[in-house]
């Protein structure tokens, strides 16, 4: 079930690319002493799979990314590669009415391959089509990503094609703040976090092989107590989640029985959920905070087909799982809850990567567009360049709307 934004083990959202900027000082706000991060951090259940790091105060995520330790060359700091899809985008004042993602989606998806039902929670659609449109995002003075290796970015895509590289550069002109330097949009591999955790107004506490269990961790990192500055936190978060319930679901030996997959899918919600709360309590950010969360997509364009990728394998994600697809809806459709619950806003990820994953050149399937790329890379779960700047372009629509 490469089902996910950022599975370390199954699928991951994508990574773009950024043109380097005057770096800056960090832009962490002066606090006093305050709980840093959500209560509560069950872990949402994962196999025993090694990760590239610890995660902390809970069990260790799935390993990501899957590709070998030689990837300093791909974030090479002095690549200046354009990236593939400029995340600044023209927007119209024009929402949807409540209740119309369907609309957005007409050519996609068919009864037998659903949409994910998101309009039983009424969001507000922007006009884009790409996201919700809950918050109007304005006088932003910090900028915060906290997620997995979608948004920390992996080899390999060079550096600066990472989307939180290039989402950063277009957010430091949107609201003229200062932007981060060159090292800050690198991957460190040895840690699998970014090379420095805070430059110019940004700040990055995500790492690679992440799950929903590790906010808590992620949050006490970048959050030392009520922030001052008024604050945009971007998100993508619970692939790797949903790749560890896949591999549990199809173990040949001992299957997770489907009760036990939703709930465990429900309990990674639910901690997404715990975190956008914190994340948008005035208790914690006096002066105002935005956030946007990505849903989680799957590189299988919807057919269930673990093995269409084979660097699936190395990941025990193999064989067909058509009985993953609802899964990964009733995931989404929790994160649309959240969104509308909390007046934050969700990208379409999922749906937007459906018809660019690896049967992106299939006519069958139910996202198949004539002429789409794939916009995943080997590792099968981690976004190409060009699905980073796709990526980046779909956050920067939200945040223009």
């Amino acid at each position: 079930m490469s089902t996910t934004a950022d599975s370390s083990d199954t699928d991951t959202e994508g990574d773009t690319d950024t043109g380097g900027s005057t770096a800056g000082t960090t832009a962490g706000s002066d606090t006093d002493d305050t709980t840093a991060g959500p209560g509560g951090s069950d872990s949402t259940g994962s196999d025993s799979d090694t990760d590239t790091t610890t995660a902390p105060t809970t069990d260790p995520g799935t390993s990501e990314p899957t590709t070998d330790s030689d990837t300093t060359d791909a974030t090479d700091p002095t690549d200046t590669t354009d990236p593939t899809t400029d995340p600044t985008t023209d927007t119209d004042t024009d929402t949807g009415e409540p209740g119309d993602v369907g609309s957005c989606f007409t050519d996609k998806f068919s009864e037998l391959v659903p949409l994910a039902d998101y309009d039983q929670y009424m969001p507000i659609v922007g006009s884009h089509c790409v996201g919700t449109n809950h918050q109007d995002i304005e006088d932003v003075e910090r900028v915060v990503f906290l997620g997995d290796s979608v948004t920390v970015g992996t080899p390999p895509t060079p550096a600066q094609q990472f989307y939180r590289a290039q989402l950063a550069d277009a957010l430091a002109m949107k609201f003229g703040i200062a932007a981060p330097d060159i090292i800050w949009k690198q991957a460190n591999p040895f840690d699998g976090k970014s090379a420095s955790k805070s430059s110019g107004a940004f700040s990055s506490c995500s790492e690679w092989g992440a799950r929903t269990d590790d906010f808590v961790a992620q949050i006490a990192d970048c959050f030392d107590g009520p922030q001052l500055e008024r604050t945009l936190i971007v998100i993508t978060m619970g692939g790797n989640d949903l790749a560890s319930i896949a591999k549990d679901a199809t173990d040949p030996n001992n299957p997770l029985p489907m009760d036990q997959v939703l709930q465990k899918t429900a309990d990674a919600a639910q901690l997404l959920d715990d975190a956008v709360v914190w994340l948008t309590d005035p208790m914690n950010f006096p002066n105002g905070s935005f956030v946007i969360y990505a849903n989680v997509y799957e590189y299988t364009d919807r057919t269930g087909d673990l093995g269409i990728c084979q660097a699936a394998q190395f990941q025990n994600l193999q064989g067909m799982w058509p009985e993953g697809m609802p899964v990964i809806n009733s995931f989404n459709e929790a994160l649309m809850e959240t969104a509308v619950s909390t007046g934050t806003d969700m990208i379409f990820m999922s749906e937007e990567f459906c018809g660019h994953g690896f049967y992106h050149d299939e006519p069958t399937t139910v996202c198949y567009e004539e002429g789409a790329s794939n916009w995943f890379d080997f590792t099968c779960i981690h976004p190409t360049p060009e699905g980073h700047g796709n990526l980046a372009g779909l956050f920067m629509a939200v945040v223009d709307e």
